[in-house]
């Protein structure tokens, strides 16, 4: 049985608010750099194990929003913190609504507005994603910009990450085919969550819910 070393997280890149490097070139940095949380090697120094803890990639993203809007020229506010914590942290794809009604509770001085303009701000600069509405005539929002698939329940309007390695594949097939070079992708399926599926009538429909595409 080999003897392990464990080992902690290597430290994170830091971009500094006056770098000629982007947020979403710092983030590729942060990705490409060899991260164990925890890890382990053997007595020849051979990696055995590496895990990439959630709450890692939660302050990664958390740090790279804060400095978007540093190099935007925003004031960096306890309330822009907040929203920056609450993305990073939420696995609810919130609205912008959603997002200030958490918030207002705790600064009641916030205004949507300020809600908007750093979301705004944060999806001009690629480190959230703006997703379609869930039938609630709302836009949702996502701090995950990797490569997934969303659902969204058109019931409760709850939209949840489904990670697949399929896409991937598509991804590949789509480049080699089209030629394009991607440099990103939204995939958004519609239907009725099991939770929202168990409350319909055996004879009933969800026609009310259905969501039309123009």
């Amino acid at each position: 049985m080999p003897s392990f070393r464990h080992l902690n997280c290597n430290p994170v890149p830091y971009l500094h608010p006056h770098s000629h490097r982007s947020p979403v070139a710092h983030r590729q940095r942060i990705l490409s750099t060899p991260q164990i949380c925890p890890g382990y090697l053997d007595k020849n120094n051979f990696l055995f194990i590496m895990i990439i803890s959630k709450e890692w990639l939660q302050m990664t993203h958390y740090q790279q929003m804060i400095d978007t809007l540093k190099l935007a020229g925003l004031r960096i506010t306890p309330q822009r913190i907040e929203i920056c914590r609450l993305l990073a942290e939420s696995q609810e794809h919130p609205t912008a609504q959603q997002i200030y009604e958490e918030l207002v509770k705790r600064y009641p001085s916030i205004s949507l507005a300020t809600v908007y303009n750093t979301l705004d701000v944060l999806v001009q600069h690629g480190v959230i994603n703006l997703l379609g509405e869930a039938g609630d005539n709302a836009v949702h929002y996502d701090a995950d910009t990797s490569p997934h698939i969303n659902l969204a329940c058109l019931k409760c309007h709850k939209v949840i990450d489904f990670p697949s390695e399929h896409i991937h594949q598509v991804d590949h097939e789509v480049q080699m085919a089209s030629g394009y070079r991607l440099l990103g992708a939204r995939v958004m399926y519609y239907g009725l969550c099991p939770d929202c599926q168990s409350q319909v009538s055996h004879g009933g429909t969800s026609h009310d819910h259905e969501i039309h595409f123009a």
